[in-house]
């Protein structure tokens, strides 16, 4: 009976190392797969920032805020036709006036209620705003506000796909990162990721956490991004298993070469 006892209670306790073991693992990979697909999913919007966009004026291809280890990041990139993947860009027929909610434009193929779109004015300055309406007959673009300035005719509009990544708490007490589509309400990308850090390398080799003015983002030659996910539970004594994956990416739409 003794030896049968001993048996058993050496059974159990590999059964019960064996729970450990599969809780473990279960958790790493959860925390791997997070982080990776957290990071993939970034460097991707960061490839395609700055297409269909000005390359003149205004530098409106990607913004940035600098916090530590929970950095934000903005990237944009103008959309394209279904039919040809030509870019979904028009220009203005009449002067726009200040506080003005509607555009007429010269062609309003391919664009849409809801798209984010961008009015920019010949010297280069713009601003944002939301197609609350598009009228193909009169060719006439309602906007969801009043204009900030005028615009002569031949202003520029550009339907934009924008990403706004960065980390909050979510409601659950668990990290997450965070994705904000073309202004709206931002929604959970990815649960467990705790930090985003974002260092931005520019041409002439220097390393700054946040680019200032259009010349130091115009010099801009890679994008390092930094992504930490920690798995949902923790281990059994207390401790979260954490995994860090970094790497650069140049925009190939704003890097030459």
């Amino acid at each position: 009976m003794t030896i049968s006892l001993i048996g058993i209670a050496m059974a159990s306790g590999l059964v019960i190392a064996g729970k450990s073991h599969i809780r473990d693992q279960e958790r790493e990979l959860e925390t791997t797969q997070g982080s990776q697909a957290s990071l993939i999913a970034i460097l991707r919007e960061l490839r395609l920032g700055g297409a269909c966009l000005p390359d003149t004026g205004e530098f409106i291809a990607l913004e940035a805020v600098d916090n530590g280890t929970r950095d934000e990041i903005v990237t944009r990139y103008g959309l394209t036709s279904a039919n040809d993947l030509s870019c979904l860009q028009s220009t203005t027929t009449a002067p726009v006036m200040l506080g003005d909610t509607s555009v007429v434009v010269s062609d309003t193929t391919g664009l849409d209620n809801g798209m984010l779109a961008y009015i920019r004015h010949p010297d280069g300055s713009g601003e944002y705003f939301v197609m609350a309406g598009v009228d193909p007959t009169t060719g006439t673009l309602s906007s969801d506000r009043t204009f900030a300035a005028p615009y002569p005719a031949t202003s520029g509009i550009y339907a934009i796909d924008e990403r706004h990544f960065f980390v909050a708490d979510g409601s659950l007490g668990v990290p997450e990162l965070m994705i904000q589509v073309d202004g709206g309400t931002a929604r959970s990308f990815a649960i467990g990721v705790e930090a985003l850090d974002v260092q931005y390398k520019l041409s002439d080799g220097s390393l700054v956490g946040q680019p200032t003015g259009d010349t130091q983002w115009r010099s801009l030659n890679e994008v390092l991004v930094s992504i930490t996910a920690r798995s949902f539970y923790p281990n059994e004594d207390g401790t979260y298993y954490r995994r860090t994956y970094s790497t650069g990416v140049k925009p190939r739409n704003l890097v030459d070469g």
